[in-house]
């Protein structure tokens, strides 16, 4: 079964509006648990971050799920990643900032930074994951370096405007999922699902885990946050599953 994390850097935008009552960080953990969520995300980028180092040990201490950060291949981030200490990390290409979409990491590019991150990483016991295009070369590549499993680019299927493109990208995704499989690394598909998208991504064996952010806040601001995870959930298993967590009421 697919786990969820949700990104709550969007979260952290309300926080910064004075007008919205912003829930406390047990309250967001005890909602998406009890909609079925499995984990809280974050983007750490080193710069203009919604949310900083303190915030995320805030964070980390006060949420009774596991924190995933999403993170570039940057020495002084990845620093601040170790204090941190969340239980994954998805490193990611560093943002182009010109508008178009996250791409993989170039691992023939940047093979030795990659590899000295995945070791400081793993030598922190935080479970590193390298966010790669559905590439077999990248993918083997991600598996000699030693990374705990790789999370396949997604942006492009989540973004596609035509059914055409979407088949193209999804047999893509599908393909590379099943070396995934064969070379033994856990798979989880990058980018942030939404609700017409994270169904069609469960056809591809074996996703453990997925991201999403924009679309489940959305939700949450008019139906609470609670039940905007259960519809998303629902999508990935029609029958509800239990909670991760048992919390109190």
């Amino acid at each position: 079964m697919i786990k969820l994390a949700l990104r709550v850097d969007y979260l952290a935008i309300l926080k910064q509006k004075r007008s919205f009552s912003f829930p406390t960080w047990p309250e967001v953990s005890h909602c998406v648990a009890k909609g079925g969520g499995h984990a809280l995300a974050a983007n750490l980028s080193g710069k203009d971050n919604l949310l900083s180092e303190a915030d995320l040990l805030e964070l980390k201490r006060q949420a009774k799920l596991p924190l995933h950060l999403v993170a570039p291949l940057n020495t002084a981030v990845l620093a601040s990643v170790a204090r941190i200490a969340p239980q994954t990390v998805w490193l990611v290409a560093q943002a182009s900032g010109n508008g178009s979409l996250p791409q993989g990491l170039k691992l023939d590019k940047v093979q030795a930074q990659a590899t000295r991150a995945l070791e400081t990483l793993k030598r922190k016991r935080i479970r590193p994951f390298l966010v790669v295009e559905p590439d077999a070369g990248a993918i083997r590549l991600a598996k000699r370096i030693g990374a705990q499993g790789v999370a396949l680019n997604g942006w492009p299927l989540i973004q596609a405007k035509s059914r055409g493109q979407r088949e193209r990208i999804f047999e893509d995704l599908n393909v590379a999922g099943r070396l995934v499989r064969e070379l033994e690394l856990e798979l989880h598909i990058g980018g942030e699902v939404d609700y017409q998208t994270v169904e069609e991504l469960t056809e591809i064996p074996d996703v453990s885990f997925v991201h999403a952010g924009l679309a489940v806040t959305a939700r949450g601001l008019t139906a609470g946050l609670q039940a905007a995870v259960e519809e998303l959930m629902e999508e990935v298993c029609p029958a509800a599953s239990e909670s991760p967590l048992t919390l109190e009421a």
